[in-house]
């Protein structure tokens, strides 16, 4: 299970566009009806920063498939589905100033498609390396797929995981390797992640202190999450809080020892088909043999 994110404030759109111009360059933006048409959640019911993280891995997960080819689709959707991603402070600024209007929002909410593309990929591959890893030391052989991880072009952006996979002839062999190379694995990643402004910030709700970054985008939030995860998972005789869903194979948030499922609306009907069919059949054994 994972500690409580830290909560930050964010804006949502309902809406994107996608344009691309003459040099193929892709712009999204919202798409608004007037100057309010926008939601506001300050930090007491804000986006916790693991869920974002969490969320733009699944998205990296997503767009592999077809080499990112339809990356500014896949985006635009999940600006609609959670946050908008860049500008976050600088709307809190505009916004104060009350003295705002379509134009203005629009301006300060509009991102090139390519420019985000960069920060998911650099996020999704550390966190796939990160889950493998932290999986593979706590001897989780069934989360690694030995065979294929050989064959995987991107391994070369991974350091030692090349020279691992050399000296290695089976998994076993690979999980020893793993081991004596975690801590240098975990500052590889770190200094990655690294750097950005810290600070401390009172929550109203939770009336804690709490650590958090500075940040203007969602990609700032959930490099933060991703150290605190990272930090507070360096045990390696303790079950990372993270796991794949059992029905989608996407990343998920463990927030108690019986999660294995995400919360997507198919995965969990799964859940509870998967449910159904077990108490349909304590029943069936109860009345054959007097059992549950």
């Amino acid at each position: 299970m994972t500690n409580k994110s830290n909560s930050y404030e964010y804006f949502k759109f309902n809406r994107y566009e996608a344009e691309i111009d003459k040099k193929n360059v892709i712009t999204i933006y919202p798409v608004l009806k007037n100057a309010k048409d926008f939601k506001y959640y300050d930090s007491s019911n804000g986006i916790e920063d693991i869920d974002v993280l969490i969320s733009l891995a699944n998205l990296h997960k997503k767009s592999q498939v077809n080499n990112y080819k339809d990356f500014p689709l896949d985006f635009k959707d999940w600006c609609e589905e959670n946050i908008q991603p860049f500008g976050i402070k600088d709307l809190n600024n505009l916004i104060k100033l009350k003295d705002y209007n379509v134009k203005s929002i629009i301006s300060t909410s509009t991102f090139k498609a390519d420019v985000a593309e960069v920060f998911v990929t650099k996020i999704g591959w550390l966190f796939e390396y990160w889950y493998m890893i932290s999986q593979t030391i706590r001897k989780n052989k069934e989360k690694l797929d030995f065979e294929n991880l050989k064959n995987t072009e991107r391994i070369v952006e991974y350091p030692y995981l090349t020279e691992m996979l050399i000296k290695s002839k089976n998994v076993n062999d690979f999980c020893k390797l793993a081991k004596k190379q975690y801590n240098l694995i975990i500052k590889y990643l770190l200094y990655q992640l690294n750097p950005f402004k810290a600070g401390y910030q009172f929550n109203e709700s939770t009336k804690k202190i709490e650590l958090k970054c500075e940040y203007n985008n969602v990609f700032d939030i959930a490099r933060f999450g991703f150290i605190r995860l990272i930090v507070e998972n360096i045990d390696s005789n303790k079950d990372i809080p993270v796991l794949t869903c059992a029905n989608c194979g996407d990343y998920v948030v463990r927030h108690s020892s019986r999660t294995i499922y995400c919360q997507k609306k198919e995965c969990q009907n799964f859940r509870n088909r998967i449910k159904q069919d077990r108490s349909k059949q304590k029943s069936a054994n109860y009345l054959k043999y007097g059992y549950k």
